[in-house]
């Protein structure tokens, strides 16, 4: 099987010219101001944020982490974790302290024990796979009562056929979709927003301060193609699902 990763190591090419390079090189600066790499270091503590989760010792993980960028903040009190199809990016994710683990995480269960995580992501990845209520149902397995799954994905309402530009996409969800999916398994959808990597930009830039404008389903802004759509597991049904 052709190693996808290489691939995507080739493909990555951020664009940076005109406002975006000024947004992206004040990013840069911030996050350099308090230790971290470059920006992208900024995307995880945003997702704590989104979640309320302000303890000090959380446990994390990423599935289909790629490069590791989402992942790339650096902080002792956190464990995290990645999960992907090759080990191709191993040693830039241990720089970054994350472990990774090689497995497809649509057939096979998550190597982790139950209830052990406080926050899992799955950014770009559900529309991917073919068994999405598998994947959903070892995420819920994996998580703490309370704990946040946050799913990133191309909104159909808004992309429709372009979604299918992209020859790896398999199934395209609306925001409704996301909701009975989470209801299925025993989540509670707590933010749902309309995203894209620009406006995760200016967030991070923000501070949040400005997200009801950044993330408006009207177009103010251009973009929002996205869902960001943020999940917690129901602390009080311990129900197996499938």
């Amino acid at each position: 099987m052709t190693d996808y990763l290489k691939a995507y190591r080739g493909q990555v090419r951020e664009s940076r010219s005109g406002a975006r390079s000024f947004v992206t090189s004040l990013l840069d600066r911030k996050a350099q101001a308090i230790g971290q790499r470059d920006r992208h270091a900024l995307f995880l503590p945003r997702v704590i944020n989104n979640f309320g989760l302000h303890k000090q010792a959380l446990s994390l993980l990423d599935i289909g982490i790629g490069n590791g960028l989402y992942m790339s903040y650096r902080d002792p009190a956190l464990t995290k974790y990645g999960t992907d199809l090759s080990d191709h990016f191993r040693s830039e994710l241990s720089a970054m302290d994350i472990e990774l683990f090689v497995t497809n995480s649509e057939s096979e269960s998550l190597p982790l024990p139950d209830a052990s995580l406080d926050i899992v992501m799955a950014n770009h990845l559900i529309e991917h796979i073919w068994n999405y209520n598998a994947l959903v149902a070892e995420v819920r397995r994996v998580l703490k009562p309370g704990g946040g799954f946050l799913i990133r994905t191309p909104n159909i309402e808004r992309v429709r056929f372009k979604f299918y530009d992209d020859c790896t996409h398999i199934k395209a969800y609306s925001i409704a979709g996301l909701n009975h999916l989470a209801q299925i398994h025993g989540f509670s959808p707590i933010k749902t927003l309309y995203s894209d990597h620009p406006r995760i930009l200016l967030d991070s830039l923000t501070n949040g301060k400005l997200a009801e404008l950044i993330f408006t389903s009207n177009r103010i802004l251009p973009g929002g193609n996205e869902i960001e759509t943020y999940w917690i597991k129901d602390a009080n049904d311990e129900k197996t699902r499938s």
